[in-house]
């Protein structure tokens, strides 16, 4: 007689949030926070599947130029020339 196994997806549930949580507590752990101000020069990383052997992995530095705070989480605007 084959048996039945009822899942308590209530359980699962909360389960799997309490490892996502300790998992993004352990990754947190070691970021150093940062504030950005406008003036301050940032690099972009370019993707590197896309790069030849002697191409530099960064665009050059960029002047912030305006730092948006809630609620757009901090985002930040660069100037990065003209596009013509």
């Amino acid at each position: 007689m084959p048996t039945t196994y009822l899942a308590d997806w209530a359980a699962i549930q909360h389960r799997k949030q309490e490892v996502t949580n300790a998992s993004n507590k352990q990754e947190n752990k070691h970021c150093i926070p940062h504030e950005y101000h406008v003036g301050d020069k940032i690099l972009i990383h370019k993707q590197i599947n896309k790069l030849g052997k002697v191409q530099c992995p960064t665009q050059e530095p960029f002047v912030i130029v305006e730092v948006q705070d809630l609620p757009f989480n901090c985002t930040v605007v660069i100037d990065k020339g003209s596009y013509k």
